[in-house]
């Protein structure tokens, strides 16, 4: 409907504008014709005219409101339309420097770890204690890399559009996109910056310079995940260290620079404590940034949905709501179900393809999904549905 409307309001406008050239037309060339420029201008013909513009100009800019297929929302998205261009342009020009942050500051982390942290926990802890943090950092390192090289690499998931030759190969919930001109499975949606249709589509990931989709969107997960779960070990890590640098009780943790000289130990003592404090401050604005977007995507996945159905199927709620009825999530098994599946845990993988790094595709080609029911308000009893 909104796609139609985009059409019919572009027409209205080329309308609006001949009109208006029609008009004036009439108005002033009837005058010259019949009386000439002169005797026109002095009789007012043409400027009594012309005053009556603006209100056939408002009357038919009131029109284009007047209109059951579409709002004012509506049509102030379309005059925002040239500045979405803008933004999605640029956007997908500058993602090759967005995931060069990512891996630059993921990198800037480790490195700290090795040079700051690791010294001052050998001080600090028995050799099985910091054996035990080499183990928890290097699973988090291996976890977060392999998931976000996954989540960076993985196509999001494009339709087949062989199947598209023929009518018949199609299926009866396909829709068409009206963007990409092709026909589009279930929970498909075209992406303004990548310019293509992508299967589940989520949403797209800057820091990723990729969408998120049925191809990739356990790895983005997971990625967010052990992120999350590596700068909460880092922070609380530090956090004993760096109040110790405050409050003056920051010694030399590494004995390697002293082969150096005093003047390579000042700038390392100096580095120390600066490093230490620019990571700490890094950590925890990026665990709180990221817990909430970590928790808003945990939510979503327990009901079965991605960002985009979130906000179709709230206006599909509140429209079934008019008519006493109750809207279900048609992809929606249960919170259990629904984290197996997206998980991929099943046919025999268990949770070590999730504590461990695994490349196993997700459940299903994008193309077709099983349905739950749809649940009337009033009975309870449901039926297939199909959204």
């Amino acid at each position: 409907r909104k796609e139609s409307s985009r059409i019919v309001f572009s027409c209205d406008l080329i309308g609006l504008v001949v009109f208006l050239e029609v008009l004036l037309l009439e108005f002033v060339h009837a005058d010259i014709c019949d009386v000439g420029i002169a005797e026109a201008m002095a009789r007012g013909g043409v400027f009594r005219r012309a005053l009556q513009c603006p209100r056939v100009l408002w009357l038919t800019v009131y029109s284009q409101l007047y209109n059951t297929n579409r709002d004012i929302e509506w049509i102030l998205l379309q005059f925002m339309h040239p500045f979405h261009l803008i933004f999605n342009t640029g956007l997908r020009y500058a993602g090759p420097a967005f995931v060069l942050v990512v891996i630059v500051l993921m990198s800037c982390v480790v490195v700290n770890w090795y040079l700051f942290l690791l010294p001052m926990l050998l001080m600090r802890h028995s050799l099985p204690i910091v054996l035990l943090h080499c183990m928890v950092a290097h699973w988090l390192l291996i976890n977060i890399s392999f998931h976000y090289w996954k989540a960076w690499r993985t196509p999001a998931g494009r339709p087949m559009y062989v199947q598209a030759a023929d009518p018949s190969n199609l299926r009866h919930d396909w829709t068409w996109c009206k963007k990409c001109l092709q026909p589009k499975p279930p929970r498909t949606h075209h992406c303004s910056v990548c310019k293509v249709c992508t299967l589940k589509m989520d949403h797209h990931c800057p820091w990723l310079n990729n969408c998120v989709g049925h191809g990739n969107h356990r790895y983005f997960w997971m990625f967010c995940l052990y992120m999350w779960l590596g700068v909460l070990y880092v922070s609380t890590t530090s956090l004993p260290i760096v109040l110790d640098d405050y409050y003056g009780h920051m010694q030399v943790a590494w004995p390697m620079p002293l082969a150096f000289g005093d003047w390579f130990l000042k700038l390392y003592t100096r580095w120390q404590v600066s490093s230490r404090l620019a990571i700490f401050l890094l950590t925890v604005g990026v665990l709180l940034a990221l817990g909430g977007l970590t928790g808003f995507h945990s939510w979503i996945i327990s009901q079965a949905t991605t960002s985009i159905e979130r906000h179709t199927h709230r206006i599909e709620a509140k429209r079934l709501a008019r008519q006493n009825k109750f809207f279900k999530n048609p992809y929606d098994f249960g919170f259990k179900l629904n984290w197996k599946i997206f998980l991929g845990l099943i046919e025999g993988r268990s949770w070590r393809h999730f504590l461990l790094p695994s490349s196993h595709s997700p459940v299903g080609d994008g193309h077709q999904w099983d349905f739950s029911a749809f649940i009337d308000q009033k009975t309870g009893r449901g039926k297939a549905h199909v959204v």
